[in-house]
């Protein structure tokens, strides 16, 4: 994150601290896909996600006040969304199965396999039981140890092997499903994508997924091969998600202080749109010297068009 970037980060800080709801929503919206990404994985639909995201963020506002504003805070948002996903889990009182001797016998292999979407993959571990996604989750994704699921769970480390154990082999099962095969599927799961769609003024328009925890729309654009010499960079439209709908957002990205926007960074599911520029709007032609000739070919034909009647 570069400087003006923490700059602007600390100052809608400082105002949420100060319960200013301006900064506590434009908070919320710069992190709420990166937030809802976390959720999803640990929730049985969308609906459900939101709920917990929304309660992530009651508990990042009211405990603000005990982070220290000169530390990283997304691994503080992160960790708030974790554990309010554990708790949501703890309030469904399901019951881990424990089987120690299967746990031994667990696969050792944390790989499973990758091109295939983002939203295919959440719902393939949407499908395991809320028990075993939840330790998958912890162990595969975030990468805690069984130790330390034991803990955060309130359970035997034998009962996060074993659930892991299970949680493996249904996902097997899952992608064997999936791709309509007769054998053992090991892949590796890239979880942390952002899927976005770009249209208009672009060499190749469509659906794009990039794996990363954070992609720039310059990024993105670059991605489907560029704006074309007829796509307005001045006036690139962002429409976003939110939990009451939609918002259409503008950015210049000819303006060096794109960078410190808060759409310079692209959502979950941004649809980007880039327009085409006036010119080649208006039908003159596309450049300034294209639609300089067109007017002259107009105007001289025209004038030949009077002459000819004149002469008449």
């Amino acid at each position: 994150m570069s400087k003006d970037q923490q700059h602007i980060l600390n100052t809608l800080l400082s105002g949420c601290l100060k319960n200013d709801r301006k900064s506590q929503r434009n908070l919320y919206e710069h992190y709420y896909g990166y937030g809802l990404s976390i959720c999803l994985r640990y929730s049985d639909n969308r609906h459900e996600a939101v709920e917990i995201l929304n309660e992530a963020f009651m508990k990042i506002f009211t405990n603000l006040k005990k982070f220290d504003l000169s530390r990283p805070f997304k691994p503080w948002l992160r960790k708030i969304l974790i554990n309010t996903c554990i708790n949501n889990f703890r309030k469904k009182r399901i019951s881990f199965a424990v089987d120690l001797e299967e746990a031994k016998n667990q696969v050792t292999s944390d790989e499973i396999l990758s091109g295939i979407s983002y939203n295919e993959i959440l719902d393939m571990i949407r499908k395991l039981s809320p028990a075993y996604r939840t330790v998958f989750n912890l162990y595969v994704i975030e990468g805690y140890k069984h130790e330390e699921i034991s803990e955060m769970l309130d359970i035997s480390v034998g009962t996060s092997k074993s659930n892991l154990s299970k949680a493996k082999k249904n996902m097997q099962l899952i992608l064997k499903d999936f791709f309509k095969e007769e054998a053992n599927i090991f892949v590796t799961v890239k979880i942390s994508g952002i899927r976005f769609i770009i249209n208009g003024e672009i060499s190749s328009p469509g659906s794009e997924i990039i794996y990363r925890d954070q992609v720039s729309i310059m990024e993105a654009i670059a991605s489907r091969g560029d704006i074309t010499v007829v796509g307005d960079r001045k006036n690139v439209i962002i429409i976003r998600q939110y939990p009451l709908g939609q918002k259409v957002h503008h950015i210049d990205l000819t303006d060096i202080n794109a960078l410190n926007s808060p759409y310079y960074y692209i959502q979950p599911n941004d649809l980007i749109l880039i327009n085409p520029l006036p010119q080649k709007s208006s039908g003159f032609g596309v450049t300034g010297l294209q639609s300089f000739v067109t007017v002259l070919a107009l105007i001289t034909a025209v004038t030949t068009t009077i002459l000819l009647f004149i002469s008449l």
